[in-house]
């Protein structure tokens, strides 16, 4: 099953290129509103929050879209996730033999 992806088409938390002047900020945003594909501009958001990180405040702000994954992301997922399954049933595999060999008493 194919999985929805969130799509950054800005992120920032230092948020120096953010222009102050109020028509300099809607085409600030506008520009990047611009870079959705028209398919998902209904799924585009822009995020603001505030962060406080050990006394100082930082914005956060972020520019996304969600879309379904491509066939090729989907198609790489799965492999990797067969790929972790494998390594990990190999894993248990050498820790057996290995308790098997320090304890065969056990069996």
């Amino acid at each position: 099953m194919k999985k929805l992806k969130i799509i950054s088409v800005y992120h920032e938390t230092d948020c120096e290129d953010i222009p102050e002047n109020g028509k300099q900020f809607i085409e600030f945003f506008q520009d990047l509103l611009e870079k959705v594909p028209v398919e998902f501009k209904d799924s585009a958001e822009i995020s603001i929050e505030a962060v406080e990180d050990y006394g100082d405040i930082e914005m956060n702000v972020q520019v996304y879209y969600i879309r379904p994954e491509t066939n090729k992301e989907y198609d790489i997922r799965i492999k990797d996730q067969q790929n972790r399954i494998a390594f990990r049933e190999k894993a248990d595999k050498l820790t057996l033999k290995r308790l098997q060999e320090k304890y065969p008493e056990a069996l």
